[in-house]
Formats: C-alpha cells, structure tokens, sequence
C-alpha cells in the first residue's frame, strides 16, 4: 500500500520507485535510460527485463542489486556499483545489472529455485549472461565482476541492510 502511495514512475511496464526525495528524479532517469539502452542494443534481452521485472525500487543491498520473484521486483542501490561509472558509465552498469537481475527471474520461470548447493552456480549463470550483454553493447565489463563470484551470505546481507539504513537515517535527520 505505501508503495502506490509514494510518487513512482511507470515506463513500458515497470513501475520505478525511490522513495527519497533528493535522489528519486536522478534515479528515475537513470532507470528510464537503462532501459532505453538494453532495448537499442538488444531486443530479446529487453524483452526479458520486461517480463521479469515489474518494480525497480532504489534501496540499500550489499551486493547493488537483488531480485524477488514473488513480487517480481528487483531492488537497486546505486551506490554499491559506483565503481563500474568510471568504466561504462551509471547507464550501461545499470543496464547490465538489470540484464543480470531478469536471468534470475528466467530461471525461476524455468522452476530452477535457488538453494544454498547452487546459488554460486546461478550466479556465474547471470554473470555469463550479463557479460554476454555487455559484448553485444560493444562495452568490456572484465574486472567489474567474476563469472564465478559467489553471493553474500544472508548474514552479511542484514549487516550490511542495517549500516546503510542507518546512515541514510542519519543524512536524512542530521543532514551528515
């Protein structure tokens, strides 16, 4: 309910929100034309962002991206993947995470439901596809992110959801 009363953005069928005011026109736009740029450089691709992901929502995640099948959202936190803007900029590093996050939707699709034995394999599974994004868009993600890497443990994920919860909380009081 608090999400369809928070302003959010609908484009081609997915629904962006953030729900920060100081970030949220910044973020919209950035979305918009992460999408724009997966539909110019891939179709089929896109296509697949389209059926998986229905609600890209901008809060904090450890690894800068998570997807949920239930609801089919898939959670982004632009600053975790700051690192890939030097290389690509925030458009084609948001485009490849969002190409990523849809595999994850596609194998759930498929019934293949990830468990502790075979997140790592899942993983390199986007990875590779993901890399096989960034190849078709003419761009080179190597070092950005291992076709192996393995996923942090859901332990790390809360500490890591609470450090940033709190220092957004602090921004937003205290403006530190």
């Amino acid at each position: 309910m608090a999400l369809w009363l928070s302003p959010h953005f609908d484009y081609q069928g997915i629904t962006i929100v953030d729900f920060r005011p100081e970030t949220r026109d910044r973020f919209t736009s950035l979305v918009q034309e992460a999408l724009a740029f997966i539909s110019e450089k891939d179709p089929n691709r896109y296509r697949r962002v389209l059926r998986e992901i229905k609600l890209i929502n901008h809060l904090p995640r450890v690894t800068g991206a998570q997807y949920f099948r239930p609801s089919r959202v898939c959670y982004i936190d632009e600053q975790v993947f700051q690192a890939a803007k030097s290389l690509h900029g925030n458009v084609g590093a948001l485009a490849c995470v969002l190409v990523h996050e849809s595999v994850h939707g596609e194998l759930f699709t498929r019934h293949v439901l990830e468990t502790s034995r075979n997140r790592s394999r899942i993983e390199g599974l986007c990875n590779r596809e993901m890399a096989r994004f960034a190849r078709r868009a003419n761009f080179n993600i190597e070092g950005w992110v291992e076709e192996s890497a393995t996923p942090p443990s859901y332990g790390q994920q809360l500490r890591f959801a609470f450090r940033r919860c709190l220092e957004m909380l602090r921004h937003d009081l205290f403006g530190r």
